[in-house]
């Protein structure tokens, strides 16, 4: 706005895309203070026209220049108190314009659907400074968002300015300008014009690009966010027909993007209308729309282009291939000045977009190594498919950075020696390359260190962004995976900027991104110390001389690494009462809702008015609530009552809140605010006290002046109420609660276990805290109740409170693990603090326990996750803890944290044994062979003491037998499953939430659970391993007692049958819940639930219509007829649909071939669930119904099955016909003329059939031929996704088929072409198969014309050419069609690729 250029020309669009009204206030904000900021540029002739930096290069000063920055300054503060209360108070709105425009944020406003908002804030000729001079026009762009249509991230939303700007003002020069950079020189306009007004420049000269800098790059640029590369190759770009776009700072004719458009946005159209007239708002609403560029040439022809994340350089490359030129413009003062990330996660993500985006480019249809260079010129081309191709340099700097390594490691040399000639050569090329690099660099104004500090960022992309955007990709071109824009973050905490400007690299956050670079850190170091190790025992340095120099360049470069992994240390009752009362609470909890009779006096409806219909589990401002004060509320005797205080922290779904820990945490800091004790109780919400002295038992130890100083909390047990006699789910853990507790006590004394610990209030806080109403020293004596002590509350429990704290690294419960339990107080022993263990004969607390096994395997799964956190931490126990407590302490912490570890011991006990005995293997010693002996005694004297232990603990021999039962049943199933969920969340592909555990007991479960029944009533994957244990070990031991009976010993095999007989014994209650019961308790072998109740029904699909009125009397004649069988249930009329093209090319609706295999393959899963019910056609069926009659439901239900006999059907014949192999008779064979009879027989019995249902023979052939692409697609698809289905690994949802069907799509089917528009992973067998046929006929032929004689594969060349005739559809949309409906290309790439892949699998086979 505050160029030079006059102002009546200039026009600001700005587009905010998440739709908020915060964002429209800051711009009104900005727009009032430009009125003073204009004309104080005009006057004093500033060279920093951007507020922000003209007031950081500390201007000279004036009064004047004091009052405009006191102004600012005022601005900035009304707009951050807005963005932190998160919404806009009343006296910030000043008339009535404003007020209409805030209107619009209703509730049914979210920024991902919302309708188009365009605001106009300032209107040139009208708006005018405070000098009179008039105001550029300054428009706020809002699109519309709908979240069931794409928006095409950056490339729409600059779309949509292009259309609204064209409505309003229509100017035909435009900059495009992102929004975290700002213009740094007011003459940069007047600099484009030179180019695009100068007449003996070439018209076709579309933009002129200015190279992207950026500001607050520290002295080595770190990150490398210069890109000194990528602005050589603009500069040598500059030589051809121009630089590609890069997203900001760029100058473009309107003309390259409207060309022929309509009437109302005609780049040659003069807007002379008011831009706050109604007819021109309502067009830029218009234009703003979703559907605007629905059946229009927006994103393909005109606007900026989609189809790739790197909308920048694929909208640049798209105008030069239509004729446009370009022009690099790269004045001496930065034109324009932006934010780079300063955070290398941030920095690795940011070139994980581009990566995906670039490789976009490089594989579409427009692809600039074949279009590209067609359209444009040879080197312009080859230009853009060097950028394009650029993730591709992630293979070879991943084999450089790990090949030559291992190879060292292994004492194998891979290069020449130093006396071989081709040493120089490799050497040569090494050198060349970086000194290239380096040249090229300096020469454009870099420095060493900073060149040094590029490569070094080269490698750590390609090892990782690079290659995570080269899998993303391949995941979203196959479906599995769609990639989202997700903006970079540039804003930065204080203590990272420091560490910043210091050059050193930021790796506080835990990501995936950083595991290759690390791993790769790792290997060259060791094999760099190994090959030196070599040299200097084996003498042996010329033969690797060149691995050596790699891995020690590479552990150079890894320096920053190694630093971050070793060297830094910086980020941190009355029954009548009470039952009347539980009543209320429960009738509230079932209606759902408070009603107005239970709340008494007005201090209750003002606390219960803050849930409004924003106020949500996960987004809600922070709720604090005094029930109780002590001194002010007195029970019925006059006494004082203890202070009761009810807390909700503030949720935020942006902002992590630590699950329990990061509830603990605000509970702390709240407390401090209002009461500030100096011990603290943490007991969680299903526990209580269950003795009113345990206070002051714990005083004792706290306040006795001979305990340690350091004493910091004292721990209780954890016991629970209403566990039955035999503690069938080991809810006691006994070893846990009462064994090693009482063993850590002796040591530095035991860690917190979650509930029962009173703390001192100091351990957490240290020192004074941030504010110094948190101050641990400071007896609070204010009223709970008063406004001051309630305001800081709800201030200390916002969710941005621990911004820039060291609460959860040193202060408060640590965060980094869902034990936040152990970890915490594994951290506070860390810090010198110690612990006791309480443990009186009445215990202090009882609490509830999991009555399910389900939910008892569960919670075991998500402290397994915790503990692996805990383990993989950098303060890991096995080596920070005992280096910080001591040896036997930290021992003791790593034991626990170590217990998901033991999944792999118990998960080989319990197979290997058993399965080497079925395959009559013997694995242990013989009865005979004292190893045997050893063996036993192993055995029996782990259990032996894990007994002893358990008995001498108070524990039963019954409870003990539950014990170890439930400890293989969680090694077999939460272990494993907390491994997997572990890995998973630390590569980014999953997250884990912290699942409360359910303690809500069903009235039948908990009797089952009394009488001692196990729990399985839920189909979970849980139970998978358990039973798969029991059903081998039974297996097993059944087969060893055979052995024994036949070969009349058992010497050999003598422990496994043991082992087996012994998993037998255990898993007696699954073979229970298997066979046996028929509770709701018992192990499930399908969940389903119908349900009905009508007398007489009519069941119509809702894109199906009633031909006949007479329909309902026709089925009325059946039903009512007294001489019908009164069994008759229904009637069934046959469906037929409307609008199928003369040959029915899909056989059958929709019209859609996508849509028809999606929907096949929906059948498909649902009739693999009838077959493989327990109500199966061929068991079930064939008895309650009749033999032929469930031999034909059969038929149907193992449709899917057909997917067998069509894949080998459509590859087999013709890979061994690819590898010159006969696998079909001779035609001089009889057996010849078997197959052929067999062929035609079914061909034929199906042909005649159809025929005789009065249907055409073209019909027929579209029929056959729609059964192989279900066979090949639909049923494979469905088959596979029943599978993973049944083991739990995937559901299946239910898809609507589409019947919506576009114009031209339509034309299309009329005349019986094939629809295969949409790159779906359904076509793959099929476009793979046409391929493998056609090639494998074509190869049969030559083969033919070659020997002249086909007798061999004459069948094989049969089927091959059979396919090839049914898959000239396929053909047609592979190569010939350019309309819509053709194959993509993706697909054609992937398809050729897997038949390759399949012939080279064949060529070993065969």
């Amino acid at each position: 706005m505050a160029y030079d250029y006059p102002p009546e020309k200039l026009s600001v669009y700005v587009s905010d895309d998440g739709g908020s009204q915060l964002t429209l206030f800051a711009f009104i904000e900005a727009a009032r203070f430009a009125t003073h900021w204009l004309p104080y540029c005009r006057k004093n002739k500033i060279l920093e026209r951007c507020p922000e930096a003209y007031f950081r290069s500390s201007p000279s000063w004036s009064p004047e220049t004091a009052q405009i920055k006191m102004m600012y300054e005022r601005m900035r503060a009304r707009v951050e108190n807005v963005v932190k209360r998160g919404s806009i108070l009343p006296d910030y709105i000043t008339n009535e314009a404003e007020s209409e425009a805030f209107s619009r944020w209703a509730d049914g406003f979210t920024p991902r659907d919302h309708p188009a908002v365009v605001q106009v804030l300032l209107e040139a000729d009208r708006d005018k400074d405070i000098t009179g001079h008039t105001m550029p026009n300054l428009v706020y762009a809002s699109r519309e968002k709908n979240m069931n249509l794409p928006h095409h991230f950056k490339a729409g939303a600059l779309n949509v300015l292009l259309r609204v700007s064209a409505t309003m003002t229509n100017a035909p020069i435009l900059l495009t300008l992102d929004s975290d950079m700002y213009s740094n020189d007011s003459q940069t306009p007047l600099c484009a014009l030179c180019f695009l007004l100068d007449p003996c420049i070439d018209s076709k000269l579309g933009f002129v690009q200015f190279p992207q800098m950026f500001y607050g790059i520290n002295k080595n640029d770190t990150y490398g966010a210069e890109s000194r590369q990528s602005e050589i190759v603009l500069i040598g770009m500059d030589g051809l027909v121009g630089p590609t776009n890069i997203g900001t700072g760029c100058f473009f004719r309107r003309q390259v993007f409207l060309g022929g458009s309509s009437p109302q946005l005609n780049p040659d159209l003069l807007v002379s209308k008011s831009i706050k007239s109604e007819e021109v708002l309502a067009l830029a609403h218009h234009v703003a729309g979703c559907n605007y560029e629905n059946q229009t040439s927006w994103g393909s022809k005109m606007g900026f282009r989609y189809g790739s994340l790197v909308e920048d350089l694929y909208t640049g490359y798209r105008l030069h291939c239509e004729g446009w030129k370009s022009i690099f413009c790269n004045p001496k003062r930065p034109a324009f000045l932006g934010k780079a990330p300063i955070n290398l996660n941030d920095m690795l993500n940011q070139t994980v977009r581009w990566c995906v985006g670039l490789l976009e480019v490089a594989f579409c249809k427009h692809s600039p190594v074949t279009f590209g260079a067609r359209s444009i010129n040879l080197l312009t081309g080859l230009c853009y498919g060097h950028m394009a191709l650029w993730p591709i340099s992630s293979i070879p700097v991943t084999i450089y950075a790990f090949l030559p390594q291992l190879a060292l490691l292994k004492c194998v040399s891979i290069f020449p020696e130093a006396s071989d000639p081709w040493f120089f050569l490799r050497l040569f090329l090494f050198l060349g390359a970086y000194g290239q690099n380096c040249l090229e660099f300096m020469l454009s104004g870099g420095s060493i260190q900073k060149w040094w500090n590029d490569q070094r960022v080269w490698m750590m992309r390609g090892l990782s962004s690079m290659m995570f955007g080269l899998v993303e990709y391949l995941l979203k071109t196959i479906g599995i995976s769609t990639f989202g824009f997700s903006v970079t973050n540039k804003t930065v905490e204080e203590e990272q900027s420091k560490r910043y400007d210091q050059g050193l690299f930021e790796f506080g956050v835990s990501s995936p991104l950083l595991l290759p670079m690390t791993t790769a850190a790792i290997i060259n170091c060791i094999s760099f110390l190994w090959g030196i190790a070599q040299i200097f025992t084996q003498g042996r340095l010329e033969g690797i001389l060149l691995q050596m120099f790699l891995a020690g360049f590479a552990t150079v470069n890894c320096w920053p690494i190694y630093e971050a992994i070793l060297l830094r240390t910086d980020g941190g009752k009355i029954p009548s009462m009470y039952e009347r009362m539980r009543d209320r609470v429960e009738n509230v909890v079932k209606r759902g809702s408070i009603s107005n009779d239970y709340i008494p006096d007005q201090r209750e409806i003002e606390a219960f008015s803050r849930w409004t219909d924003e106020f949500t589990p996960q987004n809600h401002p922070p709720v604090i609530q005094v029930l109780l004060e002590r001194g002010k509320d007195k029970d019925i005797t006059g006494h004082d009552m203890p202070n009761l205080v009810y807390i909700s922290r503030e949720k935020r779904m942006d902002s992590p809140h630590h699950f329990k820990a990061g509830a603990l945490n605000v509970l702390l800091r709240v407390s401090a605010t209002m009461t500030n004790a100096p011990v603290i109780l943490t007991l969680d919400g299903d526990m209580y006290s269950n003795d009113p002295q345990t206070p002051l038992r714990v005083l004792c130890y706290l306040l006795d002046p001979s305990m340690d100083p350091k004493l910091g909390y004292v721990q209780f047990p954890q016991i629970f109420h209403g566990i039955n006699k035999s503690d069938i789910y080991d809810d006691e853990l006994r070893h846990v609660y009462q064994v090693q507790l009482s063993g850590m006590d002796g040591l530095a004394g035991p860690q917190h276990v979650g509930s029962g610990g009173f703390f001192r209030r100091k351990i957490f806080f240290g020192g004074s805290s941030e504010t110094p109403e948190m101050n641990q020293d400071q007896l609070t004596r204010k009223s709970i109740r008063s406004k001051e002590v309630l305001a800081i509350a709800h201030h200390v429990a916002g969710c941005n409170f621990e911004n820039q704290t060291k609460w959860g690294t040193k202060m408060g419960f640590r965060y980094g693990s869902l034990v936040e339990d152990l970890h915490t107080s594994y951290q506070l022993q860390c810090e010198g603090w110690k612990s006791i263990n309480c443990k009186p004969k009445r215990p202090a607390f009882l609490g509830n326990s999991p009555l399910n096994l389900h939910d008892s395997l569960n919670q075991t799964m998500r402290w397994s996750v915790g503990l692996l956190e805990v383990v993989f931490c950098k303060h890991n126990p096995i080596i920070y803890g005992v280096r910080f407590i001591n040896l036997l302490s930290g021992l003791g912490f790593a034991y626990y944290a170590f217990w998901p570890f033991w999944s792999v011991p118990l998960t080989i006990y319990a197979f290997l044994p058993q399965l080497a005995l079925l395959n009559s293997t013997s694995i242990f010693p013989k009865v005979s062979d004292p190893w045997f002996f050893v063996n036993v005694f192993l055995f029996l004297g782990a259990y032996g003491q894990d007994y002893l232990e358990f008995i001498l603990s108070g524990g039963t021999t019954l409870r003990w037998w539950n014990n170890q039962r439930m400890w293989m049943m969680r090694g077999l199933s939460s272990f494993p499953f907390g491994w997997i969920e572990y890995f998973l969340k630390s590569m980014g592909i999953s997250t884990f939430g912290f699942n409360v555990t359910s303690k809500v007991v069903q009235e039948e479960q908990s009797k089952r659970y009394k009488e001692g029944i196990f729990e399985f009533g839920v189909a979970s994957p849980l139970f998978l391993p358990p039973t798969t244990a029991a059903i081998i070990n039974l297996a097993s031991f059944l087969k060893g007692i055979a052995l024994v009976f036949k070969q009349g010993g058992l010497e050999d095999l003598l422990l496994q049958m043991l082992l087996a007989g012994f998993g037998i014994v255990n898993c007696w209650p699954i073979y229970e819940a298997m066979v046996l019961r028929t509770d709701e308790g018992k192990l499930p072998l399908r969940v389903s639930a119908t349900m009905t109740n009508a007398p007489v029904i009519l069941t119509l699909d809702s894109d199906m219509y009633s031909n006949d009125p007479q329909t309902p009397l026709r089925a009325l004649c059946y039903l009512l007829d007294p001489s019908m069988d009164p069994k008759l249930g229904y009637i069934q009329f046959p469906q037929v649909f409307h609008g199928i093209n003369k040959n029915d090319i899909y056989g059958k609706s929709p019209i859609n071939l996508h849509d028809f295999l999606n929907q096949t393959m929906r059948w498909s899963v649902g009739l693999l669930e009838v077959a493989f019910s327990r109500y199966s056609p061929i068991t079930f069926g064939v008895q309650s119904i009749s033999l032929l009659s469930g031999l034909c439901f059969a038929h149907y239900t193992f449709w899917a099955i057909w997917a067998i006999p069509v894949t080998i059907y459509a590859f087999l014949p013709q890979l061994a016909l690819l590898n010159s192999a006969s696998i079909f008779p001779k035609i001089s064979d009889p057996w010849f003329l078997l197959y052929v009879v067999l062929f035609l027989g079914a061909y034929g019995q199906d042909y005649l059939e159809f025929l005789l249902s009065g249907r055409p023979t073209q019909r027929w052939w579209n029929h056959q031929r729609a059964w192989i692409m279900r066979g090949l697609s639909s049923f494979t698809f469905g088959l596979v996704e029943y599978l993973l289905k049944y083991v739990g690994i995937s559901t299946f949802g239910f898809n609507v088929t589409s019947k919506v069907v576009e114009e031209e799509q339509s034309k299309r089917y009329q005349k019986g072409i094939f629809e295969f528009g949409v790159p779906s992973p359904i076509f793959l067998p099929l476009t793979t198969a046409a391929i493998i046929n056609f090639v494998a006929f074509l190869t049969g032929f030559a083969k033919a014309c070659r020997q002249r004689s086909i007798e061999d594969v004459f069948l094989q060349m049969f089927l091959a050419g059979f396919a090839v005739v049914n898959c000239c559809p396929v053909y047609e949309a592979m190569a010939w069609r350019r309309d819509q409906g053709k194959l993509p290309l993706k697909i054609t790439v992937i398809s050729v690729v897997l038949a390759w892949a399949l012939y080279s699998a064949s060529s070993m086979a065969f």
